[in-house]
């Protein structure tokens, strides 16, 4: 892709810099990339039963639905370079695929907020919300449709993330006329529900190494996330990984989520119940409302070191369907 004559190389890192530095248009957002995948070739006639194209076939596709499988997210380059690069387990019609999706923005987005707000999961998924819209999105998946039929073109657009492919797909897809990705990778672009997943993993990422590593987060968290420097001695960055220490379970956080939704919404939103579930909580109905509940804190910690890394061993799976879920979702991000 070429930007007023600056030939871009295929480098998001790099890219988002030097676009941010020239002040030119990001012309690969989510909302361009949706709309290409929308007027994408149809399939033949005899494949057309599940959806004429890939963004209507994209509905038989469903997304992880638990934070565990959001875990591999690079931490050191999310807080370094403001770049998120999240793998998506999609679970296709024949197989489990993963798309990946990267995108800049997130840490100016979630700076903006803490001009008037306290740092909280929700903010952190505004945020990425705002970010997975405002900023030039880059995409993979490791199905067979994208490999022979879209990687070439993402490479060639320059919205490929990982390795280059240099084999044209003059067979399979010589005009690029069958939308920038895969029906995987565009239900991952239109169903944005995972972004609640990856807040919650940001956020107790940030909690867990304010808690356990004050000098790394006085030196690069905290000056990433609010912009400004925080005194600490010289120390050595990083941030691969966390160790299985696991997170501090506090039950009146998980409360004060609970009581705001029933302040406002005279119920518990779906994405406060996930945080909850994935915590290895659950919420229990009383005489004087609901109330966040489990096992007594030193078990809920254990639980929370055999998961790792804040994993859930078994899937917490939505039965709403996509659309309606996605709105449900974009709603309580509004």
């Amino acid at each position: 892709m070429i930007y007023s004559g600056l030939v871009v190389t295929n480098q998001p890192t790099n890219i988002r810099k030097v676009l941010k530095l020239k002040n030119l248009l990001l012309e690969d957002k989510r909302s361009q990339l949706l709309s290409r995948s929308k007027t994408g070739d149809p399939y033949v006639p005899w494949n057309q039963f599940r959806g004429k194209n890939r963004y209507q076939r994209r509905l038989y596709s469903r997304l992880a639905s638990s934070v565990k499988n959001f875990n591999s997210i690079d931490m050191n380059k999310l807080f370094k370079d403001d770049i998120l690069d999240v793998d998506i387990d999609v679970k296709g019609e024949t197989n489990v695929y993963v798309v990946r999706i990267s995108f800049g923005g997130f840490l100016d987005e979630l700076h903006n907020f803490l001009k008037t707000q306290e740092l909280n999961r929700k903010i952190i998924a505004k945020a990425l919300s705002k970010a997975f819209n405002g900023d030039q999105v880059y995409i993979n998946c490791t199905c067979p449709d994208f490999r022979y039929r879209g990687k070439y073109w993402a490479t060639k657009n320059n919205i490929l993330i990982g390795a280059p492919e240099t084999r044209p797909s003059n067979i399979t897809n010589p005009n690029d006329t069958k939308g920038p990705g895969c029906k995987h990778i565009t239900l991952a672009l239109s169903d944005s529900s995972w972004l609640v997943k990856v807040s919650s993993v940001i956020y107790n990422y940030i909690e867990y190494m304010k808690e356990h590593d004050e000098r790394l987060y006085q030196k690069y968290i905290y000056p990433a996330i609010y912009q400004k420097p925080y005194e600490a001695d010289e120390i050595q960055l990083d941030m691969t990984d966390i160790d299985n220490r696991g997170l501090d379970i506090r039950f009146s956080e998980y409360q004060e989520l609970v009581d705001d939704d029933m302040a406002r919404y005279g119920k518990v939103t779906n994405t406060t119940k996930e945080l909850i579930a994935d915590a290895g909580l659950y919420i229990e109905e009383t005489d004087k409302g609901p109330v966040v509940s489990g096992s007594t804190l030193s078990k809920a910690n254990k639980a929370a070191v055999e998961r790792g890394r804040f994993k859930k061993d078994n899937e917490y799976r939505f039965t709403k369907p996509n659309k309606e879920f996605e709105d449900q979702v974009e709603m309580e991000l509004d």
